[in-house]
């Protein structure tokens, strides 16, 4: 008796046939008896005796069945495997211009998602490494309500905030955190370093162990503790070699030295994915580098927490507990402090509160590659599904004789998971190269791991692959049991069908669509940026270089500076130069005492002041701010002569509304002290962002200025030429270390370096999409040219007969046009209305643009027609010169 394989693997059907067999063999041995003269009881008793229970062996007869079935289909689905490996050589020999289209499409999508993922695992997905129960921790936010009404979360506290967390006593534990830059060595070694000051139980607490050394202790930690430090991993490699006799070595950092005690584990950064050069004790070292009351008071705020749950403590209990905390220790402040509200937030950015902009803009790059991904294999989809309509003749003809729509699905599966295997191996190069320059260009602070390509990024590429490139190649033959056999076998050559597949046009429509998202993003962004360079700064920033000096324990002296400008003065390619002290924008700010008789209170702006900056007569004119009102400073406002003073417009307008602030008095330093007479008014200044609040701001001569005001101070240069700023850093460095060989620091930086991070969002939004959708534009453009190219070979003889019957090339054009721009329209107003309905989700990217900006919408939708018109104008010039003589002929 034979079993039919070819049903699939069925355990209830094995059992049922092995059940028929048995009753088969049965009741013949039955018949058998009653013919040699039993009668039919005998018969059916002699049969019991013989085959006995029959429980014991139908289980074994079952079981090597199945094992059976088991055998016969791995044998038959590796036959099957390895002839579809041979068939892809064979067809990759006779049409390697496919192969190489289906690679070079796959290889694309795979690579961008390649590099793209390792920005994603690093700053959205991954804990930060080397933590000790990561799900544990959390970073503590505190809501309150500012002076709009608006309420903001911040992970900014003050010290005493911290102390007040020690009290918990649903807690484990409770560290305290806080990040600068710090200058680190002297001279030509000097360089710019991350420090991170950590209370002593901070490594403790994220349960890390040092990798040679130790961490600090309780006494060191204390504000008259020794100073040590611990370097971090990347650091003691990168400027030490991974010397282990580092330990004990005192290292110069800012004005003091410090010893060195440990160094931390490998990739290990502290509670966030950014850089970590040296960790140095909070208490003992802040009494050196962080100037201000941060011990006593509460509105010095500079620092974070991160603490860890006690066992079966919740977030819920824990917030409730630290509220009510805060709001004992702020009775009496401020409402918006007294009220405000403290929670949790992991880790992990992606699941926090306060996610910066460089960690969403992660999220949506890793999006957005998804997105190149699918139409790329949308787009490798439609190449198999124009070549399976071209051998539709050979389908049929197999389905014909006999052969399995399994093995096809089989065979073509295989060919585009080994075509996209080839493309992930190119992808993998690509990211192998592209990944650690893209995550540096795009993330410069962040703490990237030494690796860029990981054994979960290849398995993630090859899943990918075998995925996108198996569906790419099956899914045109899903539908192919469904196929005409007789019709398809009398199609040929030129009489293929005019018809569109569903296949065909359902993969247009989500090419058109997706295109169409990524190209909005990109007109949004790059809007979006063009709106943040064009802000009115207040100053000319792009030829602007900010000298800074450090000379020895002291800041550098007047007459110093004055040695160094001279020689500056003398360097090619500087316009300007002036001397400034106290606040400049993106580079520092000043506060002193201000006293204004007459008015009663003082008004406050979201980004506070009054600022002070001590400058020079040339100031203005070589930051490029503007005077709108009043006169700047002359050479005769020197010490000894009438006090004087500039304001910024917002300053003039709220200190004395309805009148000019021309002729005003102002007390600065003291309430006794001379008048400063307001003699002109100059244009409002960034302080700090490009995008932020008024702030007060005002102006007097360094000459009439006292102090580190009068003493201190750095060199603002204006140079001719943008393009030379390099050539004038280097010369400022070199000219300044040989008028003072001992000079700790000296470096000139263009002010673009300072406003360019805060630009870095815009310009990745801008960059990634640009670029993703110039690939989808192309990558969709390329699809929609073979779909049409091959409708337009699918109907040679009807173009023939129009020619014939008096068609013009012009009509015959037109008409293939009309086709495309018919094809991808459905993929374009999909795209458009996707994009309406998603806008609010790159809303907080924006700046000063609508996310649903109509301009960008309508500039979308005319590249998509005029790309659907360029790939469409090919195969219907080609069609325009199709000879009707030879067509009918060939009929």
């Amino acid at each position: 008796m034979t079993r039919d394989r070819g049903a699939g693997l069925d355990r209830a059907r094995v059992e049922a046939d092995v059940d028929a067999e048995l009753a088969f063999h049965r009741a013949a041995t039955v018949d058998e008896l009653v013919a040699a003269g039993y009668s039919r009881a005998e018969a059916e008793a002699e049969a019991h005796r013989r085959f006995g229970a029959a429980a014991p062996y139908r289980d074994r007869l079952v079981a090597l069945d199945v094992a059976r079935d088991q055998a016969y289909r791995w044998r038959t689905s590796m036959d099957i495997i390895s002839s579809s490996v041979r068939a892809v050589g064979r067809d990759i020999r006779r049409s390697p211009g496919f192969a190489l289209g289906v690679v070079a499409m796959l290889a694309l999508g795979l690579g961008v998602n390649a590099i793209t993922f390792g920005l994603v695992d690093r700053l959205v997905l991954s804990e930060p490494p080397g933590l000790r129960s990561p799900s544990e921790l959390r970073r503590v936010v505190v809501h309150r309500t500012n002076a709009s009404g608006a309420t903001i979360a911040t992970t900014e506290l003050g010290y005493l905030d911290y102390l007040d967390l020690r009290q918990s006593k649903l807690l484990a534990g409770a560290a305290g955190e806080s990040a600068s830059p710090l200058l680190f060595g002297s001279g030509e070694s000097a360089e710019r370093i991350f420090a991170r000051f950590v209370t002593a139980g901070y490594f403790p607490l994220l349960g890390t162990t040092p990798a040679i050394g130790r961490f600090f202790t309780d006494d060191e930690s204390a504000r008259e503790g020794a100073r040590v430090v611990v370097l971090g991993h990347a650091f003691w490699q990168r400027r030490f070699n991974g010397d282990a006799s580092v330990l004990g070595q005192t290292l110069q950092i800012e004005d003091h030295r410090y010893t060195v005690i440990g160094v931390a584990p490998r990739h290990f950064t502290g509670s966030a994915v950014t850089r970590t050069d040296v960790f140095l004790p909070l208490e003992a070292a802040s009494d050196e580098q962080v100037s201000g009351p941060w011990r006593t008071s509460r509105g010095f705020r500079w620092m974070g927490a991160v603490v860890r749950l006690a066992p079966g403590a919740t977030d819920a209990a824990v917030s409730d507990e630290l509220t009510e905390l805060r709001r004992q220790a702020y009775a009496g402040e401020r409402e918006s402090e007294s009220q405000s509200r403290v929670s949790l937030t992991p880790l992990n950015p992606v699941r926090g509160q306060t996610a910066s902009g460089d960690i969403g803009m992660a999220a949506l790059v890793g999006l957005v590659s998804m997105l190149v991904l699918i139409v790329a294999v949308a787009n490798a989809a439609n190449l198999f599904l124009a070549r399976s309509l071209r051998r539709r003749a050979q389908l049929a003809l197999r389905l014909a004789l006999g052969g399995g729509k399994r093995r096809l699905i089989i065979e073509q599966a295989v060919e585009g998971a080994g075509l996209a295997l080839i493309g992930a191996a190119v992808a993998v190069g690509i990211a192998a190269v592209g990944a650690p320059a893209v995550q540096r260009l795009l993330f410069p602070n962040v703490a990237w791991l030494d690796v860029a390509i990981d054994l979960r990024l290849l398995g993630l590429v090859a899943a990918l692959a075998v995925a996108g490139g198996g569906f790419a190649a099956a899914l045109p033959l899903w539908r192919v049991d469904r196929t005409d056999l007789a019709g398809a076998l009398r199609t040929e050559g030129s009489r293929l069908s005019r018809r569109r597949s569903r296949g065909q046009s359902a993969m247009l429509l989500v090419q058109g669509a997706l295109t169409v998202l990524l190209l909005v993003g990109a007109g949004l962004f790059v809007r979006s940026l063009n709106a943040a360079q064009a802000i009115d700064l207040g100053i000319e920033a792009d030829r602007l270089m900010v000298v800074s000096l450090v000379r020895g324990e002291s800041p550098a002296a007047p007459d110093f500076l004055d040695d160094v400008r001279a020689r500056i003065s003398r360097i090619p390619g500087v316009d300007l130069d002036t001397r400034v002290s106290g606040t400049l924008p993106f580079v520092s700010s000043w506060a002193v005492r201000l006293n204004i008789p007459g008015l009663p209170e003082r008004p406050r702006v979201e980004d506070g002041g009054p600022y002070i900056a001590a400058v020079e007569p040339n100031y203005f004119a070589t930051v490029g701010t503007s005077i709108v009102e009043g006169r700047a400073f002359t050479e005769a406002d020197v010490d000894g002569a009438p006090r004087v003073a500039v304001v910024n417009r917002t300053m003039a307008r709220l200190f004395w509304p309805g009148v000019s602030a021309l002729g005003q008095c102002m007390r600065i330093g003291d309430d006794n002290a001379p008048c400063s007479t307001v003699v002109g008014i100059a244009e409002n200044t960034r302080r700090e962002g490009i995008v932020e609040g008024e702030s007060l701001l005002y102006y007097i001569p360094i000459a009439q200025a006292a102090g580190n005001l009068r003493s201190g101070g750095r060199i603002v240069i204006r140079a001719a030429d943008a393009g030379a700023q390099a050539r004038i850093a280097e010369i400022v460095r070199r000219e300044a270390l040989a008028l003072d060989p001992t000079l700790r620091y000296a470096a000139a930086r263009p002010v673009d370096d300072l406003i360019s991070p805060q630009l870095r969002a815009w310009r990745i939004g801008a960059a990634l999409f640009s670029v993703f959708g110039v690939i989808a534009l192309a990558v969709a453009a390329v699809g929609l040219y073979s779909i049409v190219a091959f409708e337009v070979e699918g109907r040679r003889r009807e173009m023939g007969v129009r020619s014939a019957l008096g068609a013009t090339s012009t009509s015959i054009v037109g008409l293939v046009i009309g086709n495309g721009l018919r094809a991808c329209g459905g993929g374009v107003i999909l795209g458009l209305i996707l994009a309406w309905l998603l806008a609010p989700v790159v809303t907080g990217f924006l700046y000063d643009v609508p996310a649903r900006d109509p301009r960008v919408f309508a500039a979308v939708g005319l590249i998509l027609a005029a790309a659907a018109i360029l790939a469409s104008s090919v195969p219907g010039l080609r069609a325009a010169r199709t000879d009707p003589t030879q067509v009918l002929r060939a009929e």
